[in-house]
This record gives structure tokens, C-alpha cells and sequence, in this order.
């Protein structure tokens, strides 16, 4: 049953197949704002069809009944494939400028957090991440609900990019000595090194380390859904080794999202994570429909500079930014991890 504060409701869905129905044209129109929240739907109907679906998944929307019929925002609470509880995420159909706006957003968060605090238990809320404006106030909002304050450091400060036909650089691929390399679809042949790879990645995206078998188990499913490339590096009387992994695990009709980046520290300063990033993107945006590949870059990571050479911009065109007030800062906060049930993503 919808719960009301003032003229602002919130509508409660436990199925991905009902939250479709209620917004038939949402998630097609705004593809990028929804580009982590909707794959995760079509995993959730997988889920729902299979009778696997996870019993606290829920999408809290926010209405105030605005003439476009859209709601406000979309909270949701779900699962990957594997399993694994993921974060709370947030996202608006909104233009920054109304998320900005304290006076717009928190009476509609603060009525998102009432409704998941009915409707879930408080130590599944671990971590919430969307636009910063949107996270810092949701994470006030939860805290004063619940009591359960924030870790002391963000998870994750990142700015959203994103990269068009328009603003693709392309260029002449590098010649490095008596080394040669290939780009490709990562192969069963890979698993063990693609393992590696992701393994190394968790250390750098902590809380969230993997365990090897954790690393295994996402190197096989990458690599059977062709979701994962790789650069591999060959030298003369040296067996192939694999230098750089770019992952896509999160594709609309319209908008692919990269979602892992990472070179082996053997192959760093040899522009391998530029080569293949800019390999998989022109790859992706030459398939019929597509229209934008986005990713999260973190902030004070040097990988910005090799996004913005292949042609990522922020989200308005602008040079991709580490300034938090930059309209594309994204932001993740953690919640108490004594009193809270840490996800993985």
C-alpha cells in the first residue's frame, strides 16, 4: 500500500515485471541515468522467472505528480547474478539542478527512507550509491532513522563519463618494440589469468575484496557471456600474457557501460589499458542502436587521463573532472560495518 508525505508518494514493487508495467517508457527514454539500475532489472526477471529472486529485492519510486508522469526517483535493492546482495542504488530523471536543490530533495528522500525502513531490515542497507547529492542526503536521512552512521571514508568518489560517435577519438594503435599484442574477446584459455586480474581489481575497490574462488567464479562468467576483452602481450621464446582486462557487464538497447578497467603493474606506462579501452569502445558504439558507452572513474585516479584521450567527456561535454561539484559526481557511502551485512559488487 503507497505511503504519502504531503503531495509526495512512494510506491512499493517486489516484482521488476510490475515496475515496468508502471513505467512503461521511463527506462527506455533515460537510458544513461538508469544504466546501473536497469540490467539489474533483467537480472531480475531472470531471478523472478527461475523462482530465485531474493525476498528483500524491492524498487521504492517517488512521485509528486509531475505532468511528464515520471516519478522523482528510484530507489532499488536487489541482487547480481552470483548471488551477492548489491548496494542501495539511487537514480532521477531529474536534471542536476532540481537534485542540487535541498528543498526539492529531501522531503522525497526522506519519504524513500520511511518506505525502506518499512520494508526491509536496516542491516540490508549497507552502502547507497548515486548522484552525491542524492547519496549524502539519503545517508543523513537513513542514519537519523536507523542510527546506523557512515563509515568514516566514501566508498567510492567517481565521476560518471561517457563517450558518443561524436566525441570518439580514434587513433593509430602503438608499436611496442619487439613486442607484439592482440585485443579480443577473452577465451576459456584466460580464465586463470582474467581470475588475476579481477582478484587484483577487488583490492583496489575495497570493502569489497574477492576471495579466489569469488575471482574464479566471475572470471568464468565473464568470459562465457563474452563480457570481458583482453590485451595480450607476446614476446619472442615468452609465453602470452595478458596485460589489460576491460569488462562490460551492464548493456541497454542504447547505452553500454565498462564496469572493470585493470593492468597487471608489469604492464603499466605502455598505454595497454588505453589501447584496449579505446578497442571495446569503438567496438561497442559501431553496433546497430548504440548510442553512448559510460563508465565510473574515480576520483585522483590517473585513468581519467587515458578516458579522456579515447573521447569521454562528463555528461554535459565537459573535461572529465576530480572537482566534487562537478554536475557528473557520483558518490558511494558505506554504512557501520559492525551493524550492517557487508554485499559485494
Amino acid at each position: 500500500m503507497p505511503s504519502t508525505t504531503s503531495y509526495i508518494t512512494t510506491r512499493t514493487f517486489r516484482s521488476p515485471f510490475q515496475l515496468l508495467a508502471a513505467n512503461p517508457s521511463l527506462f527506455k527514454a533515460f537510458q544513461e541515468e538508469f544504466n546501473i539500475m536497469v540490467p539489474q532489472m533483467g537480472i531480475a526477471s531472470a531471478q523472478e522467472i527461475s523462482g530465485t529472486l531474493a525476498n528483500d529485492t524491492l524498487w521504492i519510486t517517488c512521485i509528486s505528480g509531475v505532468e511528464d508522469g515520471f516519478p522523482d526517483l528510484i530507489l532499488s535493492c536487489t541482487e547480481d547474478s552470483r548471488g551477492n546482495k548489491l548496494p542501495v542504488f539511487i537514480a532521477s530523471p531529474r536534471p542536476v539542478s532540481l537534485l542540487d536543490d535541498p528543498a526539492y530533495l529531501s522531503p522525497r528522500l526522506k519519504a524513500i527512507a520511511q518506505t525502506l525502513y518499512e520494508r526491509t531490515d536496516s542491516t540490508r542497507v549497507f552502502s547507497v550509491f548515486a548522484p552525491a547529492p542524492v547519496t549524502a542526503t539519503f545517508a543523513q536521512l537513513w542514519t537519523e532513522k536507523t542510527g546506523i552512521t557512515c563509515e568514516a571514508h566514501p566508498y567510492y568518489s567517481a565521476t560518471y563519463a561517457r563517450c558518443t560517435r561524436q566525441t570518439f577519438r580514434n587513433k593509430q594503435y602503438t608499436i611496442l618494440g619487439d613486442t607484439t599484442y592482440e585485443m579480443r574477446l577473452a577465451l576459456e584459455k584466460d580464465t586463470d589469468s582474467v581470475s588475476d586480474l579481477c582478484y587484483e581489481f577487488a583490492f583496489t575497490s575495497k570493502p569489497f575484496e574477492m576471495t579466489r574462488d569469488q575471482a574464479d567464479e566471475e572470471a568464468r562468467s565473464l568470459i562465457s557471456q563474452r563480457r570481458v576483452w583482453v590485451h595480450t602481450i607476446n614476446r619472442s621464446s615468452e609465453e602470452e600474457e595478458i596485460a589489460s582486462v576491460v569488462a562490460v557487464t551492464r548493456e541497454t538497447i542504447n547505452v553500454s557501460a565498462i564496469t572493470k578497467v585493470y593492468t597487471n603493474p608489469k604492464w603499466r606506462g605502455k598505454r595497454c589499458a588505453e589501447r584496449l579501452v579505446r578497442y571495446v569502445t569503438k567496438l561497442l558504439l559501431s553496433r546497430p542502436g548504440k548510442e553512448s558507452v559510460v563508465l565510473y572513474v574515480g576520483h585522483n585516479n590517473p585513468a581519467r587521463k587515458v578516458y579522456q584521450r579515447v573521447g569521454f567527456t562528463g555528461p554535459n561535454g565537459e573535461t572529465l573532472s576530480d572537482d566534487p561539484t562537478n554536475a557528473g559526481h557520483w558518490l558511494e557511502l558505506g554504512f557501520d560495518q559492525k551493524r550492517v551485512e557487508l554485499g559485494l559488487w
